[in-house]
């Protein structure tokens, strides 16, 4: 089912990681094409309006910078000093899957749900550190889950982080719920300045099939697949987010409103060092790197990669769609877990433009 309307809670989660992490449209933009690169009129167009949004909703932030630190900062789950600090964060922990989360709750509701769910919060961070203990019990008493995150190998900082938020559950709900009512208030009161956006999201995938934009967003076989969601996304413009259901039955794409538009600026101007400088700033980040390291083994499913990575399975989805856009990386689904491989053309492609860039007569 393809939707054109985004999610404002959603997209005020977006935001505030993002902004949390120091990540903007300029800067992708500044990374991209560089900051005196030639952009076309139709992208100036569109970033006008992307950064003029993030203004707005930077406006609207309510809650103290500690607060946002607290909920959105990125978990450092390794202690190896070379490690960058993963891009999961604490706030992730207080909803469960994000399809069942964001898409069956009603908005009026959402913050209620996560209190009704408090003692299932001991469970996603032992899923965060353990890739096996998705099929375990919660700790029956608390002192049990502060002896699993202490004799964990993750970094000191994300211990407190872990056991503050197991001691002090319903005050982060609070504090998110203060965070995000307000931004996602003014997202939706942006909605006609985001028009044209959402309007070439209309035009681009109305009438198309469902498996036809799966097809191409995933590059992968999709086999076993019995539900597509699609839902826009203005504050991830430039990524895919791929999310699935527990059984891995079901798929959620949130399609950034110029992704698509994106790839054709890069395959339009192969010589210009446009596809090189994307595919350089995707693996520039130290996680994505290490993901394709891992994927040098064969293909590997979300846990596997967070596990090795050092991240969580919910940041293995973004840093995919980033790898995806690079044409880094390839998706399918095996019976009930979606894998993911190398894209072996797309790399060949990548290392043969580098050098022909580079080694100019």
């Amino acid at each position: 089912m393809i939707h054109f309307e985004p999610f404002p809670l959603l997209e005020a989660v977006f935001f505030l990681a993002n902004r949390t992490a120091e990540v903007s449209w300029t800067s992708f933009l500044d990374t991209t094409f560089g900051s005196s690169g030639q952009r076309s009129e139709a992208l100036i167009s569109a970033s006008h309006i992307i950064t003029e949004l993030e203004h707005r909703l930077n406006d609207s932030i309510t809650v103290s910078e500690p607060i946002l630190q607290k909920l959105f900062a990125p978990l450092q789950l390794r202690e190896k000093p070379q490690q960058q600090p993963a891009s999961n964060y604490i706030a992730s922990l207080l909803w469960p899957n994000k399809i069942e989360a964001f898409l069956d709750w009603e908005e009026s509701s959402f913050f209620d749900q996560l209190r009704k769910g408090t003692g299932q919060v001991s469970k996603r961070i032992l899923n965060l550190l353990d890739e096996d203990a998705s099929g375990q019990e919660s700790p029956g008493e608390i002192h049990q889950l502060f002896a699993k995150i202490n004799g964990s190998a993750i970094a000191p900082t994300a211990k407190l982080a872990l056991l503050d938020l197991a001691l002090n559950t319903s005050q982060y709900i609070d504090w998110l719920q203060e965070a995000l009512t307000p931004v996602a208030a003014e997202f939706r009161r942006c909605r006609e300045w985001m028009e044209p956006l959402l309007q070439q999201f209309r035009d681009r995938y109305s009438g198309e099939s469902e498996e036809a934009i799966a097809s191409r967003v995933c590059r992968s076989d999709l086999n076993g697949i019995h539900r597509y969601l699609f839902y826009p996304t203005v504050i991830y413009s430039n990524y895919v987010v791929v999310m699935s259901d527990d059984d891995e039955t079901e798929l959620l794409f949130c399609i950034g409103t110029l992704y698509e538009f994106l790839r054709e600026c890069y395959a339009a101007a192969p010589n210009s060092g446009v596809q090189l400088s994307m595919a350089l700033e995707v693996l520039s980040n130290r996680n994505r790197f290490q993901i394709l390291t891992r994927l040098l083994e064969g293909p590997a499913y979300g846990r596997e990669l967070a596990s090795s990575v050092g991240v969580s399975p919910g940041a293995i989805s973004q840093h995919i769609g980033a790898l995806q856009g690079a044409n880094l990386v390839t998706v399918h689904v095996d019976g009930r877990r979606t894998y993911y491989s190398l894209n072996t053309e797309g790399i060949d492609h990548f290392v043969k433009a580098f050098q022909a860039y580079f080694h100019r007569d």
